[in-house]
């Protein structure tokens, strides 16, 4: 076998993506509608195919976190309603010419709308954010008065109002502070008039909870892609993973007892040791806190990564794996034979969360889907 390109990839199932959706929407009340949340390039898998993956099969709002990633969408033709999670942070007249609807945060965003829509034909749409308890962005609860008037003035169309959860993937429990205020700003707003405004809390936590309460959208992210928020969620529904990361041996290496491994000598051979060479390392995200910790699966075993992780390279102890040769496959998320790793084992070793492994993951790391 001869290497041709880089043989690091990240292997993206979208059929599972689609299934992960469309159980989530199976789970919905009657009359909910799901916005999957694709930020941050679709948490690491690809925003323009994830995307495109989604609007063929039926759904028709997608949320992003930048302007630059809905003008991505929107080079990538997706036609889809696509809302622009941050706020405004480019000439509105730029949201307008790629028809990007902003969820604002602030009395001054809404004042720059209300202004700029003034010279518009058509009512522009945005949504609102409140903050209900998480403490970042959000407008917060006493502000309902001064922003229902301002929008009842304008020439705009309120789509959404939204809020986010700070702690859902913890406990029902923990939601209950926000659904109570979440529930008094859609009383006010609905007393002014916005009678047709769609109301959003749920995130991927509380959509496998089945906490909805009677809110009109939810937001799944993180589940979409097969990942569950917190481990006690992993009973309560099935999601498919959607991601594997994989690459091959390019190097064997006899080491006899007491050789070195990697930078700083980490890791000392107890004994006559084949140590494999993996071309993947921190510069394609996979963090250099597994070092010496993680394991990866060759021959569909479970070996040990051994010395430190480098910025392109890693190696791993294939010395108990029988007929493991040169250019063999190794996986490092996903499965082969019986054995499975999964992303939230990654983090584990990495100390973080699922999120950062999967949105970490570099551009350099190929892409390939089915």
């Amino acid at each position: 076998m001869i290497l041709e390109k880089r043989p690091t990839k990240a292997l993206i199932n979208l059929h599972n993506l689609v299934a992960n959706a469309r159980e989530i929407k199976a789970r919905l009340p009657r009359g909910q509608e799901v916005m999957p949340i694709i930020k941050a390039n679709a948490y690491g898998h690809g925003a323009v195919p994830v995307a495109e993956a989604l609007v063929d099969a039926g759904f028709t709002k997608l949320a992003v976190a930048t302007f630059e990633e809905g003008v991505e969408l929107r080079q990538g033709a997706i036609a889809a309603d696509v809302y622009i999670l941050n706020g405004i942070h480019a000439a509105l007249s730029h949201y307008h010419q790629y028809q990007l609807v902003p969820i604002l945060h602030q009395m001054d965003e809404i004042q720059r709308v209300v202004s700029f829509s003034q010279s518009l034909k058509q009512p522009f749409p945005v949504g609102i954010k409140f903050d209900t308890g998480m403490g970042r962005l959000g407008l917060l609860s006493n502000e309902v008065s001064a922003v229902t008037a301002l929008l009842k003035s304008a020439n705009v169309d309120l789509h959404c109002v939204i809020t986010h959860l700070a702690r859902a993937d913890e406990s029902v429990e923990h939601t209950k502070t926000p659904y109570e205020r979440f529930h008094e700003i859609r009383k006010n707003f609905r007393a002014a008039g916005f009678v047709s405004t769609k109301f959003s809390i749920c995130n991927s936590a509380s959509i496998i909870d089945k906490h909805f309460d009677d809110f009109d959208w939810v937001r799944p992210g993180i589940a979409l892609y097969g990942v569950y928020p917190h481990e006690r969620q992993r009973e309560l529904m099935a999601l498919k993973p959607v991601l594997e990361l994989k690459t091959r041996i390019i190097e064997l290496k006899k080491l006899p007892t007491g050789a070195d491994v990697g930078y700083g000598a980490t890791f000392v051979t107890k004994c006559d040791s084949l140590i494999a060479i993996l071309p993947i390392g921190y510069a394609d995200g996979y963090p250099r806190l597994i070092s010496n910790r993680g394991f990866v699966l060759v021959r569909g075993e479970r070996v040990p990564i051994v010395g430190r992780i480098s910025m392109d390279l890693m190696a791993v102890d294939v010395t108990n794996v029988a007929d493991v040769c040169l250019y063999d496959e190794v996986t490092l998320i996903g499965s082969d034979g019986a054995q499975t790793i999964r992303v939230e084992e990654v983090a584990l070793w990495a100390e973080t969360i699922s999120y950062e492994i999967l949105t970490g993951m570099m551009p350099r790391v190929y892409r390939e889907y089915a």
